[in-house]
């Protein structure tokens, strides 16, 4: 139903702007008109349509219905006494055993590993970790037999939380031999999921939904890695970049809801949240201006735009960076970021 990032795929949407029809009902992440929006928040006629589709009631509730346990997933993640192996992507990464046999070396070699494996949707051959790190057919096989003892037995089956090769659910759909997590929470695949349900549903329980997810955000997405190793992240998959991307929509659509609403706490909790994961976004920080003007503070409001976003520098020390045309056109709609005029 979904993308890489959890935004709910083309196919399954019809454009926001498309007039309504008799016999169909059709549902929408940010009810309402766009001039409320464009009003209430820092955002263009191109974001809305891009964040808030217009979804069918049937198509949404048949997103709803296949995935019946986000609730009590959700609930475990944030437990003290969850009985499930947590895996945290969505800042420093790290893993979370609850009842295997606890690791006295090369914790952070089997934590990529088993970060791996909590992003292969079906699962990994023993070839396929071999290329990716880089290692042997017996050293695959070793390592595998560590983490399976490191996440220890699944109380749900009683078999182990990583299955001997072939023997998981996703071996049996593809009818090969394949390593794969069962019953492991991830941090990031509760985003996606909550930020796929939050469109589902729409409007407050919705936007509830994305305030729920960018809970999950606790820092810039796989930070403190391992010296040497992710080659496999960092030279070919982008998803560091899909989970960056997720979380600014996220947070931009959770706002501009929140500022409709007048609600600017939750607002600021959103943007807030979501700069943990992205700081340096000129979207989040057209958010943060923008609340501050709502908050009656226009001096700060100019103060960010002025150094955070215009005047927002790399580390080549080459003075500020271009911004790009969607940040000038958000500029210009708040007449912010105008040059000061000379005193007389």
């Amino acid at each position: 139903w979904s993308d890489a990032a959890g935004a709910i795929r083309e196919e399954h949407t019809r454009p926001r702007e498309s007039p309504p029809e008799d016999e169909s009902h059709t549902i929408s992440l940010l009810e309402g008109d766009d001039e409320e929006y464009l009003e209430a928040g820092a955002t263009t006629v191109e974001d809305l349509a891009t964040l808030s589709p217009q979804v069918e009631a049937s198509v949404a509730r048949q997103i709803l219905d296949a995935d019946p346990t986000l609730d009590e997933d959700l609930a475990a993640w944030w437990s003290s006494t969850c009985d499930l192996p947590r895996v945290s992507l969505l800042g420093p990464v790290a893993v979370r055993p609850v009842a295997g046999i606890p690791l006295k070396e090369r914790v952070e070699y089997h934590t990529e590993v088993v970060s791996y494996l909590a992003l292969r949707e079906h699962g990994a051959t023993n070839a396929e970790l071999q290329e990716a790190f880089g290692i042997a057919e017996g050293t695959v096989r070793r390592s595998i037999n560590t983490v399976r003892d490191w996440l220890g037995v699944n109380p749900r089956t009683g078999a182990k939380h990583l299955p001997d090769a072939g023997a998981g659910p996703k071996a049996c759909v593809r009818g090969t031999k394949v390593y794969e997590l069962v019953d492991v929470l991830v941090d990031a695949d509760l985003f996606r999921r909550l930020r796929l349900r939050g469109q589902a549903r729409g409007g407050h329980e919705g936007i509830a939904d994305l305030l729920q997810a960018l809970r999950l955000v606790q820092g810039v997405p796989f930070s403190q890695l391992r010296r040497g190793g992710w080659n496999w992240l960092l030279e070919g998959e982008r998803v560091e970049e899909e989970l960056a991307s997720s979380i600014e929509a996220t947070a931009h659509s959770a706002t501009l809801a929140c500022l409709r609403a007048g609600d600017v706490v939750n607002a600021r909790l959103a943007t807030s949240a979501a700069l943990q994961g992205v700081p340096y976004s000129q979207v989040l920080r057209l958010d943060l201006a923008r609340i501050a003007e709502v908050e009656g503070d226009q001096a700060k409001a100019e103060t960010i735009v002025r150094d955070e976003i215009c005047n927002a520098t790399d580390d080549d020390g080459d003075g500020p960076l271009d911004v790009s045309d969607r940040t000038r056109q958000v500029l210009e709609e708040h007449q912010w970021g105008q040059p000061r005029q000379r005193a007389s």
